[in-house]
């Protein structure tokens, strides 16, 4: 009997293995994509839109030669690892187990929010700071002007 990380090696009826040397190629172009996208400048959006092409496309040709039921990590690397660290961060602990990239991605979409990047300078807020003004007699005020003028507190 054929375990089942055989079969996945063996026995996927149109797909091919991790280990295969197309499947090698495009994980190698998304390594260095992703090493350029880290490079950025975080303003080049014209550059990060292209390269961000280039990921997404590596994204699906591995979809394709790897089937709907590979593991996230052998698809998309910046994915599973995005995915693993939500996933501690709500549950305490790294996933265990197989997880697809479906899987995965639904899990970012559902216990996170969409990055909204702001397109137009945002105005300053006014303050919100709620400012409590004491009594012109009070105590603080009446020493903080003793202080001012010139006259000793401590004298009586």
């Amino acid at each position: 009997m054929k375990t089942f990380q055989q079969f996945l090696l063996t026995e996927r009826k149109g797909f091919v293995t991790p280990q295969h040397p197309v499947v090698k190629e495009y994980q190698a172009k998304q390594h260095k994509i992703l090493r350029k996208i880290y490079a950025l400048d975080r303003n080049d959006k014209t550059n990060r839109n292209n390269l961000n092409k280039q990921y997404e496309h590596t994204i699906k040709q591995l979809q394709k030669l790897l089937g709907p039921d590979a593991h996230v990590g052998h698809i998309d690397p910046d994915l599973h690892s995005f995915y693993s660290d939500t996933y501690k961060d709500r549950h305490g602990i790294r996933p265990r187990g197989h997880t697809t990239w479906a899987d995965a991605d639904a899990f970012i979409k559902k216990h996170t929010k969409p990055v909204v990047e702001e397109t137009t300078p945002t105005k300053k807020k006014k303050s919100t700071e709620v400012k409590i003004q004491q009594p012109v007699n009070s105590p603080d005020n009446v020493s903080a002007r003793m202080v001012a003028d010139g006259d000793n507190v401590n004298q009586a």
